[in-house]
């Protein structure tokens, strides 16, 4: 049975429709069901007082029908079709209704229905249609509401009759208004839901752009963010003869084989307390120090250079060729901040960057290439291999370390 009230409820719903018009469609397909549903419900009333009612009856009969052809005529997309048919249907049967029997009923309080369904059911879609239609409920509501001051009802009921009458009608005002309610209600959860989760995704999706504190100043501030950090540690690895296998393989097997890698840095990094700030084709690159201060940046940079050297010729050597690792490190003074507003990037600047890079560029494969600034903070916790004054490029002659790291 649910399977089924889902299925009508649908009908007329594409993935193409867009999500605001689906709302309205299948709200109308529902209602169309609910109202269909009283007007069943109002049909024993007719028959028992069947001697003055019939014509009421057939006339509920037709309306069941005319107002159930709402759901077909969505099913065809006739959109605009349906939702006049699901609206003037009720206008006319209670003006109808009324004119034969009086107001004495309340019959024409369902005009309040019909203002409330024009809204919910699509209405937003169609505003200008939607107003003539509240118009219209409105103007004829005015005119049953008066109507009993100028002109006596065509058919005289019985008081019985009216009582139970204006009971059924009660009954069926509130049931309507409680299903309306209820739809609505869920439909605000759903929608709430749904802002919810699409406010996490979001939110998750900027923090693997943006360190958290630099994505919290984002949020709360349209100024530019930048900061100049004087302490802080760079590091750059790059994957010496990934060229050469890449070119070997296919391009799904070439970017499986690079996720596999970083996917593992970013976890050491994390496990570190680092912030990975870019890949850039094979390179990674990671700092320390940013956005959260710390002093032992140089250390623990230098820890995760040891994991990362070890992790690649314990696991991804072997597994892809021979592959090795060239890293770069140094410490100093960086501008970090976010650049950009289409596909922003925290990014750093300076000359400890510059360095750091060179460090990784003029590096051995499976050692660590750092500078005299790193080699002097670390000296008294590791091994240091001088390599003595190199001509770094743009930098001129420096004196440099190597670290090899045995797994």
């Amino acid at each position: 049975m649910q399977r089924w009230f889902e299925k009508m409820s649908n009908a007329g719903v594409t993935p193409e429709t867009p999500w605001r018009e689906a709302k309205g469609i299948r709200l109308r397909n529902r209602l169309a069901f609910v109202v269909g549903g009283l007007l069943i419900g109002n049909m024993p009333l007719q028959i028992l007082f069947w001697h003055e009612a019939e014509l009421i009856f057939y006339l509920l009969i037709g309306q069941m029908f005319i107002q159930f052809s709402t759901i077909p005529l969505n099913s065809k997309r006739q959109y605009v079709f349906s939702y006049l048919v699901f609206l003037l249907t009720p206008i006319t049967g209670v003006a109808v209704y009324t004119v034969l029997g009086g107001s004495a009923s309340n019959i024409p309080l369902f005009m309040l229905t019909v203002i409330m369904a024009a809204y919910f059911s699509g209405g937003n879609e169609m505003p200008r249609l939607r107003n003539i239609v509240v118009l219209l409920a409105f103007v004829t509501f005015l005119f049953l509401e008066f109507m009993s001051f100028y002109m006596e009802p065509i058919i005289s009921f019985s008081p019985m009759y009216i009582k139970w009458l204006r009971h059924t009608i009660d009954f069926g005002m509130v049931t309507f208004a409680f299903g309306l309610t209820f739809y609505i209600a869920r439909e605000i959860r759903k929608s709430d839901d749904e802002i919810e989760a699409e406010r996490t995704k979001s939110e998750k999706l900027l923090l693997n752009v943006l360190p958290a504190a630099i994505a919290a100043q984002l949020k709360h501030s349209e100024r530019v963010i930048a900061e100049r950090y004087e302490e802080s540690s760079v590091l750059f690895a790059d994957i010496a003869g990934f060229t050469v296998l890449s070119s070997k393989l296919p391009p799904d097997e070439v970017v499986q084989m690079l996720d596999e890698v970083f996917r593992e840095f970013d976890a050491l990094a994390g496990k570190f307390g680092l912030e990975k700030i870019k890949t850039i084709g094979d390179a990674y690159m990671v700092a320390a120090g940013l956005p959260e201060r710390r002093h032992d940046h140089c250390e623990a940079i230098f820890d995760l250079a040891i994991a990362m050297q070890k992790l690649m010729q314990q696991k991804f050597s072997k597994k892809f060729d021979g592959l090795e690792l060239r890293i770069g490190i140094h410490s100093g003074p960086v501008v970090a901040g976010v650049i950009g507003t289409v596909k922003f990037a925290y990014d750093l600047w300076g000359d400890t960057v510059n360095t750091a890079s060179r460090m990784e560029s003029h590096g051995v494969t499976g050692q660590i290439h750092v500078t005299e600034t790193v080699y002097q903070r670390l000296k008294n916790r590791h091994r240091f291999k001088e390599r003595g004054e190199l001509d770094i490029k743009g930098k001129g002659l420096m004196k440099t370390y190597l670290f090899e790291a045995v797994a």
